[in-house]
């Protein structure tokens, strides 16, 4: 079956940063199709002029003559987030790469941003590629572990996605309190990958105790120099969609390494 992924694109350094990562990451990719929104009111170019545009700035930034032949670009018109989020459920996308970048202005951090918006709308897995982030194959992947990986899916996507790259997976809990008990969750994810159907690739499973969740996740992946983060979004109450918005959000403003938004 080929393996379709989407790369959202505005003309900035960021999508075009996020477009050459999805080149260099592509190895097991059929398919990548770069979507751009026009939102604009007045002066709004005609589809064939914003492709030539699109691919003429592509290929400056890429240092290439043209683009390889499994790439389409394909101009929406609309409000960006609805527009983009409508498209990508209709078309069956394997992912979605985004590009974020590294400063907000006060609206996007009091509203939230383009990224924000694909996160909470979306059920497919977004690879958010941070402003400066470069391809490396994937050694070690930290993923930010809570009791949704007592769904067996979920550690099936993950064990999924890490089939082209067989990277070493860190489940870190971060605890808030003595009382949060982590066992079952821990005892599912030795279960799934060890003892029912084992994995090729390495894992540990660890906690530690912090208030603040994001920071702590950051740390830890940093300290383990690892190659990305995997979030998980399960919105399954109001207080959970909170937690998940405030977490996101702050990931996505201060990661400097990938983050994999997976759905459960």
């Amino acid at each position: 079956m080929e393996k379709k992924i989407a790369i959202t694109f505005d003309f900035s350094t960021v999508s075009k940063n996020a477009v050459q990562y999805a080149l260099e990451s592509s190895e097991d990719i059929d398919i990548l199709e770069i979507i751009h929104v026009d939102n604009s009111l007045v002066n709004s170019n005609d589809e064939a002029t914003l492709k030539e545009k699109i691919k003429n700035d592509l290929c400056e930034y890429l240092s290439v003559e043209s683009l390889p032949n499994n790439i389409s670009i394909h101009v929406l018109h609309g409000k960006i987030i609805n527009t983009l989020s409508k498209y990508i459920k209709e078309k069956l996308y394997d992912y979605v790469i985004v590009g974020s970048r590294d400063k907000y202005n006060i609206l996007e951090r009091w509203i939230g941003t383009v990224s924000l918006g694909l996160v909470k709308t979306l059920d497919v897995p977004i690879l958010l590629i941070p402003r400066f982030s470069k391809y490396n194959k994937y050694k070690k992947v930290v993923v930010a572990s809570d009791h949704h990986l007592n769904h067996k899916a979920l550690l099936y996507q993950i064990r999924i996605w890490n089939k082209p790259y067989n990277a070493f997976i860190k489940f870190v809990h971060v605890k808030e309190s003595n009382n949060d008990n982590y066992d079952n969750e821990s005892k599912t994810i030795v279960k799934e990958l060890f003892e029912n159907d084992p994995v090729s690739f390495g894992f540990e499973v660890s906690t530690l105790k912090s208030k603040n969740i994001s920071e702590s996740l950051l740390s830890n992946a940093y300290n383990a120099q690892a190659d990305a983060m995997i979030i998980i979004s399960k919105n399954s109450s109001f207080m959970n969609a909170l937690l998940f918005k405030s977490i996101s959000k702050e990931m996505i403003e201060k990661s400097s390494i990938p983050v994999l938004f997976l759905h459960v």
